[in-house]
């Protein structure tokens, strides 16, 4: 007994020894200068994990292979970054799921809940490459099980990004589904984070949500044109969450121009745009104060939009496409007059991508 105890022991000490060499591994894969040493200092990583479980002990403690799992799994999701995407995102899942085989949820709920959000992000991921509708039900069924761990009140800031991230996989999934059905959640998600992702206790987090609500709201007014009331009600919102996602990005560039907002604001410009000269479409006749002013906002976004693209001839293309539809919404609703007004303010740049023959110089 006291020898298959003493060898037990030796055995412990081995399995933690490689998990702490594959740990090095892993932080020195963080400060290689080349993808390729990178790429070697990750696999030397996993090849000692993996040493360490295939090591383990049958007494060795739950919480150790939990630790040892979700490593993996971790080192696994970085290198899916520079090797192999696919391959490595599922070897990631699978890690993960293993740890979970390890752990208990009503006493380790913590931990528990980190895993189900760490497979989230894997499934959302692979999601990107295929069989999207799969991977994004199981991202979203990985989401509700973290939530169910996390306490808004103990833990705001996380539970409210797990909300968000909860509604990023209902808004791809209904991308794929090409239905508004898994809009309703999405935007119940993002409504749920901005309760904990505010203004004050998280700028970044509250601008990029808002930014996302305003997408889904421009996604689900897409499926309402034969309900216009619900149409418009829609349309508005997106346009009051693009706006105040602009807004508050704009105050926290004030105070860190290197700041990561996490969307792209010249995106959201052109956004706005499109969404403004839709709720100028939209509009009745007698309305046309309310549609001027639509139509005016449009062009506004659209210029800020130029200003940020205008080195991005892939992004310039799309905005091109948005403004020439503007021109001819202008003419139509407002007349001649009108689309003479927005012709003579865009940039030439700009207006020679619309209107082929025109040069840049005039």
């Amino acid at each position: 007994s006291r020898r298959r105890h003493t060898r037990s022991l030796c055995d412990w000490s081995s399995d933690v020894c490689s998990s702490d060499l594959a740990s090095l591994y892993w932080l020195r894969s963080q400060l290689d200068p080349s993808p390729s040493d990178q790429i070697d200092d990750l696999n030397r990583s996993l090849q000692a994990y993996q040493q360490a479980l295939a090591g383990a002990d049958a007494d060795l403690p739950s919480g150790i292979l939990r630790r040892i799992c979700t490593n993996l799994g971790a080192v696994y999701s970085l290198l899916s970054s520079v090797d192999d995407q696919q391959t490595n995102l599922q070897q990631a899942a699978c890690a993960y799921e293993q740890a979970l085989q390890y752990t208990t949820a009503a006493t380790d709920g913590i931990d528990y809940g980190n895993l189900q959000n760490n497979l989230g992000a894997i499934y959302w991921r692979l999601a990107q490459i295929d069989q999207p509708e799969q991977y994004l039900h199981q991202a979203i069924q990985a989401y509700l099980e973290a939530l169910e761990w996390r306490s808004p009140t103990e833990e705001p800031q996380e539970y409210g990004m797990l909300q968000n991230n909860l509604g990023i996989a209902y808004w791809g999934l209904a991308q794929h589904q090409q239905s508004p059905d898994a809009l309703l959640p999405a935007i119940s998600a993002y409504q749920t984070a901005l309760q904990y992702r505010s203004l004050d206790s998280s700028p970044l987090g509250y601008a990029a949500t808002q930014n996302n609500l305003g997408t889904a709201y421009w996604d689900l007014a897409q499926y309402q044109t034969h309900q216009p009331e619900q149409r418009l009600e829609s349309l508005q919102r997106a346009v009051a969450a693009y706006a105040t996602a602009l807004e508050t990005a704009q105050l926290i560039l004030q105070q860190d121009p290197q700041a990561p907002l996490g969307f792209d604001r010249s995106a959201t410009c052109h956004s706005i745009g499109v969404v403004h000269d839709q709720l100028a479409q939209l509009l009745p006749s007698h309305q046309s104060t309310e549609r001027q002013a639509h139509l005016q906002a449009a062009l506004g976004n659209y210029l800020m939009a130029y200003q940020g693209w205008r080195d991005r001839p892939e992004q310039l293309d799309v905005l091109g496409e948005a403004v020439a539809h503007h021109i001819h919404l202008t003419f139509d609703r407002l007349g001649m007059a009108a689309q003479q007004a927005v012709l003579s303010q865009l940039p030439a740049e700009l207006l020679a991508r619309i209107l082929p023959g025109r040069s840049p110089a005039l």
